[in-house]
C-alpha cells in the first residue's frame, strides 16, 4: 500500500507478475477495446444495468466508466465500505492493463 494524494491512501499490490491498482484515464482505450471483446461480454453481458443493450464503450464513455470508478476509490477511502471498488490488473513488467477484477461489500 502506498500512500495517495489529497483523496486518501492508494492501493497497490503486486507479485512481480501482474500488478492490483486503481483504474486510471490512461486506461480508456483499453477498457473501450475489452468492452468490445466477445469473451468479456459473454461473462459481463450485453446488457446494461438497466437491461437495456450495451454497446462497446465509446472512447469518452470509457473515460466516463473510470471517473465513476475513481468516485468509488474514493467513497471506500472515506467510509471504508468496499463497494464497487475496481482494480485495473496490470502486467507488472510492461505496465499495460491485462483485466480488472473488484471488490464490493457483501456483508449486507
Amino acid at each position: 500500500m502506498t500512500e495517495g494524494d489529497a483523496d486518501g491512501a492508494v492501493v497497490i499490490l503486486s507479485d512481480d507478475v501482474v500488478t492490483l491498482r486503481p483504474w486510471s484515464s490512461g486506461d480508456a482505450a483499453f477498457l473501450g477495446r475489452a468492452s468490445a471483446d466477445p469473451a468479456i461480454r459473454r461473462y459481463n453481458g450485453v446488457l446494461d444495468r438497466r437491461g437495456h443493450p450495451a454497446p462497446p464503450l465509446s472512447a469518452s464513455g470509457a473515460e466516463a466508466v473510470i471517473d465513476e470508478l475513481v468516485l468509488s476509490w474514493r467513497a471506500f477511502a472515506t467510509t471504508g465500505t468496499p463497494s464497487g471498488v475496481a482494480f485495473a490488473i496490470v502486467d507488472a513488467r510492461s505496465g499495460e492493463p491485462v483485466g480488472c477484477c473488484g471488490v464490493d461489500d457483501w456483508s449486507r
